[in-house]
């Protein structure tokens, strides 16, 4: 699903102290993001008592993420192991799925985009059930999606690595964003 965005931002560009201000338009093109009450548009995320890799069998709630902190998480492009700060931690309101996979679950917002068998970070809405999923115990099958309600959830940016790990299932943080000017 592709939501499309269309924000007109009145920018006022001055040329110099005394010349014509003039508007700017701008088309913003989101995919798969969704928009709550807490605002903000952006990628997956958990919700603030989903726990976050930060070490070799440690773990921290998605809630007590700070800029700085830092987690142990797979590198989006180059697939290595290691540590990476958290960019950002800001709650925001999205809708949320429960996502049964093994013997886990994780509640996440419906745009949180999970790494594939086909090694692809793909939305849980466009996955399904029997749909497999890497986790920290390797490909498991998702067993349910059921929708839990608008809730807060964390938008979490990781540095460099674009990657986290919530509740065994390795995750993304970024959103495909496209930005055009009119």
């Amino acid at each position: 699903m592709l939501l499309q965005l269309t924000i007109q931002l009145n920018l006022l560009a001055q040329y110099t102290a005394v010349d014509m201000v003039q508007p700017v338009h701008m088309a913003v093109q989101v995919e798969g993001a969704y928009g709550g009450s807490g605002g903000g548009y952006g990628g997956g995320c958990p919700v603030p008592s989903m726990l976050i890799l930060t070490g070799e069998d440690s773990w921290i709630k998605a809630g007590e993420l700070v800029k700085g902190t830092q987690i142990y998480t797979i590198h989006e492009h180059t697939g290595e192991w290691g540590y990476y700060a958290i960019e950002s931690a800001e709650p925001i309101i999205q809708p949320v799925v429960r996502v049964k996979f093994g013997e886990h679950s994780v509640d996440v917002s419906e745009s949180h985009k999970f790494l594939t068998v086909d090694e692809e970070y793909v939305r849980i809405s466009d996955l399904a059930v029997g749909d497999l999923i890497e986790t920290l115990d390797g490909l498991v099958e998702i067993s349910s999606i059921e929708s839990i309600g608008e809730a807060e959830v964390i938008k979490i940016e990781v540095e460099d690595a674009h990657t986290y790990v919530v509740e065994r299932a390795i995750s993304h943080n970024k959103m495909a964003n496209s930005l055009t000017m009119e």
